[in-house]
């Protein structure tokens, strides 16, 4: 429901603005994946170079760049690796960013329509209102909103996003490992939150 009153307050272009955050969120999670699916054939060439000959489809790779030694396509593998890996960071980065200035600039419109309806009362709302409650709410109460609810969400919803997408992968490549990984590391999340939350409710 709270979610559904922050929408109201954002006008069309912003809504927009969140449609592009979240196509961005996808992809984030698609070069998180393929950051994470090219280590294993690396790792694997490292191991034992004779994987690319056996291997279909670096085989294939190996043939149609036209390698001619095992160590030059190591390299580019290598590098290739690399390149993924530090341009998912980057991305991930550039996305954090854009999600921190998109709330702060949230924050900014619903501070100034705030303002904008204070000023359209009549002198008599002022009389019967207490001006410090009317600068705490631009003030102190906005941020409160943007730093406590926006800008966690739109922190959870990213988390969430690249998340389900390595889930997804880690269940295609292997099944029962995954779905170990994944109740292990629920149950301890589980222990650890019953374990706060009954430390808090004690203090």
């Amino acid at each position: 429901m709270k979610i559904k009153k922050i929408l109201n307050l954002l006008d069309k272009k912003s809504r927009k603005k969140i449609v592009l955050l979240l196509y961005g969120m996808i992809l984030m999670g698609l070069l998180e994946v393929l950051s994470i699916a090219s280590i294993a054939p690396f790792m694997g060439i490292v191991v034992d170079p004779g994987i690319i000959t056996s291997n279909n489809y670096l085989n294939l790779i190996y043939g149609y760049f036209g390698f001619q030694d095992h160590n030059d396509f190591l390299v580019a593998t290598g590098l290739v690796v690399l390149f993924l890996m530090v341009g998912s960071n980057l991305f991930f980065a550039y996305m954090n960013w854009n999600l921190t200035f998109f709330s702060k600039i949230q924050g900014y419109k619903l501070a100034q329509q705030l303002l904008e309806k204070y000023l359209s009362q009549p002198y008599s709302y002022f009389i019967n209102e207490n001006s410090s409650d009317l600068s705490k709410n631009i003030l102190s109460e906005l941020p409160r909103i943007i730093n406590g609810i926006i800008i966690p969400l739109m922190t959870i919803a990213s988390k969430a996003i690249v998340s389900i997408f390595v889930l997804v992968f880690l269940i295609i490549v292997n099944t029962t490992l995954a779905l170990s990984a994944i109740i292990f590391l629920g149950a301890m999340y589980w222990s650890i939150y019953k374990l706060v939350r009954s430390h808090l409710n004690n203090i």
